[in-house]
């Protein structure tokens, strides 16, 4: 269990006059999942060696689509609970510098969760 982000805004979920938990497996696992590939290189003063590498490789121009998706696929299979990527469906046009990803991952309790650009960038 992990403290809940309130999906509407981003912060904690203190809904009922409490702090919320999220519930155990996909839920808290999902959360993380989106935490970690939001989260930018070097954003976290007490460890900047974390985050992902948005500006130094994905968002660089000229980048190869095998490096961004190395970055991310990097992120998510080091995302607690997660023990392996199922599917990975990705996409990179150089023209437009637009990148997209969808992917599957089985997590350690047997679990397959679903995601993708849209449920990683957006707070829904």
């Amino acid at each position: 269990m992990d403290i809940k982000i309130d999906n509407s805004t981003g912060d904690l979920d203190v809904s009922n006059n409490s702090l919320n938990l999220t519930a155990e497996g996909g839920e808290s696992i999902a959360q993380r999942l989106k935490i970690r590939l939001r989260f930018f290189f070097r954003e976290w003063v007490l460890d900047r060696s974390q985050g992902t590498k948005w500006f130094e490789i994905i968002l660089k121009k000229g980048v190869t689509k095998y490096a961004a998706d190395q970055e991310l696929r990097q992120r998510v299979i080091n995302t607690p609970e997660v023990k392996s990527i199922e599917e990975w469906n990705s996409t990179l046009n150089n023209e437009t510098r637009e990148y997209d990803v969808t992917f599957d991952v089985r997590t350690t309790q047997g679990q397959t969760l679903a995601f993708g650009f849209s449920d990683i960038l957006n707070n829904s």
